[in-house]
């Protein structure tokens, strides 16, 4: 059997997508919030995220009890920002974990420990790498919630648990495709996040989408270069659609909260502000402050994820910040 952990858009788009096919049976979900229980039990829909989207109410089991949610399934899709996923994990009967699959959707770092949610789940709690999938975008769940056409990448040690997830998530919009770079396309998920707040940062009143160009371009580089060092490997086409693909969406997305976090900075509101009126967690913003302990440790060049932390951390002019960044580009 199949389970969901997490409620958000993304949460729910996955829900939608598993169960376009009869075949994934009952989708077992995992659901804090108890209007959304009750609304997505009783109407099929989630009333806080992507409340639009009609799911099939009579094909879901829907539970508060995270353990419950695990003890049922085989496969579990890990969803939930990764902020609060340690807190969920603590939940859990690490016992009850072992031998199942778990299949990351998470596009950031664990606070506590800085690792990717696929080194936490391993690590931390014990489970055998070969029993971790992991699977990134370009997939805004604004657009895959409306079934418009995307890829898919799905990674794993476990070449057969990559093919099974493939096959269970394929359907007539959602095109997923096996990579073997882990580690590579975990953490391009997580920088892409990242670098779509300096996305948004070229987008004050004196930059456009001309400097926001610019500054992708300087990203690349400096995504490749941490990757090589993080994971070196010379299959890596760092212009794929699970790393650059990913980037260019999310810097650019009407959808993107984490561009539209530095768009709002850019234009002068402050940080307290922006966050505040974002609905959904804009993982960049957590993820940057373990990316710089990262860096800091093993003294990896990024000045311009260096210059978002500052933005974000450290008490500085952000005007001042963003023409440092932007006269350092190039």
């Amino acid at each position: 059997m199949i389970g969901v952990l997490g409620s958000g858009s993304w949460a729910t788009s996955i829900v939608k997508v598993l169960q376009e096919k009869s075949d994934n049976g009952v989708i077992n979900w995992w659901v804090l919030e108890p209007e959304v229980r009750a609304s997505v039990s009783n109407e099929g829909r989630n009333p806080l995220y992507l409340s639009d989207v009609q799911l099939d109410k009579d094909r879901l089991y829907v539970s508060n009890d995270v353990q419950e949610i695990i003890d049922r399934c085989d496969d579990v899709y890990v969803v939930i920002p990764s902020a609060f996923l340690q807190g969920v994990m603590d939940k859990v009967s690490w016992q009850s974990m072992m031998g199942k699959n778990f299949i990351t959707a998470v596009k950031g770092l664990i606070p506590s420990t800085h690792q990717t949610v696929s080194e936490f789940l391993n690590l931390e709690i014990g489970i055998n790498a070969d029993n971790i999938a992991v699977i990134s975008g370009p997939t805004h769940a604004e657009e895959v919630s409306k079934g418009k056409k995307t890829f898919l990448a799905v990674a794993s040690t476990n070449r057969e648990l990559s093919l099974r997830t493939q096959q269970t998530l394929a359907c007539d919009y959602l095109t997923p495709i096996v990579y073997d770079d882990v580690k590579g396309i975990e953490w391009a998920a997580v920088l892409k996040n990242i670098y779509a707040i300096a996305g948004g940062l070229t987008q004050g009143p004196e930059g456009g989408d001309n400097l926001t160009a610019v500054m992708v371009t300087a990203v690349l580089d400096e995504m490749a270069h941490f990757l090589q060092i993080i994971s070196p490997s010379l299959e890596r086409r760092i212009h794929d659609f699970p790393y650059l693909g990913d980037l260019l969406v999310t810097c650019w997305s009407k959808h993107s909260r984490n561009r539209t976090l530095g768009e709002a900075l850019a234009n002068g509101k402050p940080l307290s502000t922006a966050i505040s009126r974002q609905k959904m967690v804009a993982e960049g913003y957590f993820a940057v402050k373990s990316l710089k302990h990262i860096i800091d440790q093993r003294n990896i060049s990024m000045p311009i994820a260096r210059s978002i932390y500052t933005i974000l951390y450290e008490k500085v002019d952000v005007k001042e910040e963003i023409d440092r960044m932007i006269k350092n580009l190039l």
